[in-house]
């Protein structure tokens, strides 16, 4: 994906189905460069809604804005995470997935959708992830609330940078490194392993 100019890049990385919320990400993404805002925007997965994000995509011409990608390897991937600045996450049946720590690893700023208390949705990431180091919108009001705190965001470019900063000091403090959980795994199954020789 050729960029032009040093425009914010926005990513989207799920399963293109209903709830993941890959639709009004583009919604958005529309309404963001309709107020005149230069950005980029990726979006990468595959699922029912592929088509109708290519449709929206060449219906509204707005191929130079936003990417789609489609499937990318796992061993891939990270080099889209490093390449954006600001990660969505839209998913209303959970906070924490591997994209979301992806993202964190990456030092993007992370945008999360507001946790449901009724269900339980998002209350773990309310308590690992501080309000200073993520942007949380309006699960009730997706796509108006999504595009005014992106649009806030882009006004301050101090903040892209403070929230990155941010991000980049909290990843290391609750993300373990590959080697590390293993080892920590290893452990676990040599404690048990000895508890049942005893």
């Amino acid at each position: 994906y050729e960029l032009k100019s040093n425009a914010p890049i926005f990513l989207y990385v799920g399963k293109l189905e209903k709830e993941k919320g890959c639709i009004e990400f583009v919604e958005t993404m529309i309404n963001i460069k309709n107020k005149g805002y230069k950005i980029y925007a990726i979006i990468i997965g595959a699922g029912p809604m592929s088509g109708k994000i290519e449709k929206i995509i060449k219906d509204k011409n707005i191929d130079d804005v936003i990417k789609f990608v489609g499937p990318v390897p796992s061993n891939k991937i990270y080099h889209y995470y490093n390449l954006a600045d600001i990660y969505v996450h839209l998913y209303i049946w959970a906070s924490m997935t591997n994209t979301v720590l992806e993202s964190m690893a990456a030092g993007n700023v992370l945008v999360l959708i507001s946790p449901s208390t009724e269900e339980h949705i998002g209350e773990y990431a309310e308590e690992i992830i501080p309000n200073d180091c993520a942007i949380r919108f309006n699960r009730d009001r997706i796509v108006p609330d999504l595009t005014e705190k992106l649009t806030n965001l882009l006004d301050d470019p101090l903040k892209i940078k403070d929230f990155k900063a941010k991000m980049a000091n909290l990843a290391p403090k609750i993300l373990s490194s590959w080697e590390q959980r293993i080892n920590y795994e290893i452990g676990l199954i040599k404690k048990s392993v000895s508890k049942e020789e005893n």
